[in-house]
């Protein structure tokens, strides 16, 4: 992902006590700073977009795994699961209002 916005960002959140599935689809034009800068930590962290799922015994029985996928200006797609410890609070609060 470039320094500029995403054209547009979807996360996935699955897992959970009930196992449901929640999705969200975001303009990237709408991310605040904040946003953004934990947005591109998180794609340089899963490096060429690779990252492993975590597992259901590393984020815990209930806890939630998130699935995100990031378009940049170019039409370039990055996808990466992150646990919901990893999950930034600046992108966690964008979701988390949204998803179920």
């Amino acid at each position: 992902m470039s320094s500029t916005a995403p054209r547009s960002v979807s996360i996935e959140r699955s897992g959970g006590f009930a196992g449901m599935k929640a999705r969200v689809d975001l303009d990237g034009a709408t991310l605040t700073p904040a946003q953004h800068a934990a947005l591109a930590s998180l794609v340089r962290g899963a490096g060429a977009g690779s990252a492993p799922a975590a597992s259901p015994s590393a984020r815990g029985a209930d806890g939630f795994a998130y699935r995100v996928q990031v378009v940049d200006a170019a039409g370039t797609r990055t996808s990466f699961s992150v646990g919901e410890s990893e999950m930034p609070d600046a992108l966690g609060a964008l979701c988390k209002p949204q998803l179920p």
